[in-house]
């Protein structure tokens, strides 16, 4: 009886996500997803679905879609009932992809703006992460000598830094960038690793370009081609630019509606114009590009050179230059690696060694230790997967500084790792987020001090699992942490992490909480602390798991982290992330139950969302249940 209950919620989710997503710019990605859980003749006739649904007239397309929804459930039952093993890929599916699909519970009563792009609340910037260079980027000259001379050219076109992760090719552009900016070059970097944030920052550079705000309004609402509108304003700037789209794994969200080689994507030829595109990706072939892009493969670096960065990091402290070049074999020359194992050895070489102590201080200790505790390279995963395996020396390479970290008595690094493992993919607010009286209260750092969190953080800045950034000219509120995506994917995978998540969840969702009390939704002056705290406020939501099983407490701040959130973004007017965060809610919000005082504070947020959308049907119909459930006077008034 489990297993079939489990199966009909699995088909009934993995449906509602697809069908969800038939109106979004994450389609063509998630068809693909759909092609290994579904036969040929299924995949045929989800396109013809589609391409009925985009055929229809807007009163028509709503029942289609909730026809199509139970259309799709009975196929997947089908489907899971012959081959129950598919149940891995439909939750692997609904996990990647729900974030994107519509919200069910916010439903289209009128005529939806026509497939919608999705976007980030424009939280991001696009101004290169420079302050990352901060050693001499070593073995890549050729390369880079090539790259800067096309800068500011008009025949530089478009060009693609491919490799495996960690191997540096980040390095390369953030060198371009810098070259780039010393000219007076404009520079604009954006993030591709999915398409909200894609999406929001190619808004960010069309309004760096000087576009009026009604077009670009026009342009994102689906009214007209957002894509078509960056291109024509970079062809009408006749001053150089650089425009870095970095992490580009999945180089389908370049070109939401077809392919990228077409040339009518995000990314097209450049050639004959003042500027420069350079993309970093994974993805190493031809096909994908087209034949406007030109390739150049970032390997990982010949010895003498990746000698050369341990021996910048570490010094002779360390051992002989014969033990680096070792350690370099060993670690098989990967950039964020050495990098990594450089600083870990850098520090404990600095540090005095006690009697009784197993501390790894030199290159051949740490060769050694790896060799005792892994037995080879994991493969990473083909090109244009999201996430990645990454090798397990780069990963035991962290852990040995957290081990590092714990025998200089600093016992707080790994539990405050693997709390801002579980925070939102963006900079961290120190002041705003991480408060030690509230991490003093919890159970991942019972009584840490202020003292005590600072030494801690320091420390993970020192062997570089973090970086500490603040901007110049900005306060003490815009201090910031920021986490490898790589160290932070890692992190999540540790068993430590998954055995007490609960307490992790139940911290984050307290610091999200008591960040959003302290500001005000209407109060200008408090809007930059807003925009750091924004991409949190739905990180609780997804480390609940089964919201049937979670705790009250853990629930109900969850909720409250997400809708205060939810109505910044609504008076601010980034509508489309409000969305996001809400329908992220559904899950939780159902299994409360409508009474839920947090629960109704959702639904009343989504209902003003659907009012501001000019759903007003739906949006009146979605007031009137929110009335009828609460026991007393609704907390929100909407005009």
């Amino acid at each position: 009886m489990f297993g079939a209950e489990l199966f009909t919620q699995t088909a009934a989710a993995a449906a509602g996500t697809m069908v969800g997503l038939m109106t979004t710019d994450a389609w063509q990605a998630a068809r693909q997803r759909m092609a290994r859980f579904l036969r040929r003749e299924d995949v045929e006739r989800l396109d013809r679905a589609r391409a009925e649904l985009d055929a229809a007239p807007p009163a028509r397309q709503e029942i289609m879609l909730r026809e199509q929804r139970q259309e799709w459930d009975t196929t997947l039952r089908g489907l899971l009932a012959r081959n129950p093993d598919l149940s891995g890929l439909l939750a692997e599916f609904v996990q990647e992809f729900s974030g994107l699909a519509r919200p069910v519970f916010i439903q289209v009563q009128q005529a939806p703006a026509p497939l919608e792009p999705v976007r980030a609340p424009g939280a991001l910037t696009v101004a290169p992460p420079l302050g990352r260079l901060d050693r001499r980027v070593r073995g890549r000259e050729p390369l880079l000598d090539t790259l800067k001379q096309l800068v500011g050219k008009p025949t530089s076109g478009v060009r693609v830094l491919h490799g495996m992760g960690g191997s540096g090719k980040t390095t390369v552009a953030l060198e371009i960038a810098a070259y780039a900016a010393a000219l007076n070059v404009d520079v604009w970097w954006v993030t591709a690793k999915n398409p909200a944030t894609l999406s929001a920052g190619m808004r960010e550079v069309v309004a760096a370009l000087g576009t009026p705000a009604d077009l670009i309004d026009r342009a994102w609402s689906g009214r007209s081609s957002a894509t078509d509108l960056l291109w024509r304003r970079l062809c009408d700037t006749g001053s150089p630019w650089l425009l870095v789209v970095d992490n580009a794994d999945e180089p389908e969200h370049l070109a939401p509606y077809g392919r990228l080689a077409e040339g009518r994507g995000w990314i097209r030829p450049a050639a004959e114009l003042p500027g420069l595109v350079l993309i970093t990706s994974r993805d190493s072939s031809p096909r994908t590009w087209g034949p406007w892009a030109t390739l150049h493969s970032v390997d990982a670096l010949e010895e003498d050179d990746a000698t050369e960065v341990l021996w910048d990091l570490a010094g002779e402290r360390a051992g002989s230059r014969e033990d680096a070049r070792l350690l370099t074999r060993r670690l098989g020359g990967l950039p964020l690696a050495l990098r990594i194992a450089g600083s870990h050895l850098a520090a404990a070489s600095a540090f005095p060694a006690w009697p009784g102590t197993t501390t790894v201080r030199t290159y051949a200790d740490y060769r050694v230790a790896l060799d005792e505790r892994f037995a080879e390279l994991l493969d990473e995963r083909p090109p244009g997967r999201q996430g990645s395996n990454y090798s397990v020396p780069v990963t035991g390479t962290w852990e040995l500084s957290l081990d590092l970290l714990e025998r200089r008595g600093i016992v707080q690094a790994r539990p405050l790792m693997r709390l801002l493992c579980c925070l939102g993919e963006a900079p961290v607010p120190l002041l705003g987020l991480l408060r030690p009286d509230r991490l003093a209260e919890s159970s991942v750092l019972p009584g840490v001090t202020p003292q005590e969190l600072y030494t801690a953080l320091t420390s993970l800045a020192d062997f570089g699992l973090v970086e500490l950034h603040t901007p110049r000219g900005g306060d003490d509120h815009t201090r910031t942490l920021l986490m490898h995506p790589l160290v932070r994917d890692a992190g999540r995978l540790q068993r430590d992490l998954a055995e007490h998540m609960r307490e992790y969840a139940a911290v984050v969702a307290d610091l999200v909480v008591c960040a959003s009390a302290e500001l005000s939704e209407d109060d200008p002056s408090d809007w930059p602390r807003w925009r750091l705290l924004l991409p949190h406020c739905d990180a609780p939501l997804a480390l609940i798991g089964d919201p049937y099983e979670a705790e009250d407490d853990l629930v109900s701040k969850a909720l409250r982290a997400a809708a205060a959130g939810a109505r910044h973004l609504i008076r601010r007017g980034w509508l489309d992330r409000a969305e996001e965060v809400l329908g992220a809610c559904e899950p939780v919000v159902l299994a409360c139950g409508p009474r839920d005082p947090d629960a109704l504070e959702v639904r009343s947020a989504a209902a003003h969302l659907l009012q501001l959308r000019g759903r007003l049907a739906a949006a009146e119909t979605l007031v009137r249940s929110v009335l009828e459930d609460h026991p007393g006077p609704v907390r929100r008034r909407f005009r």
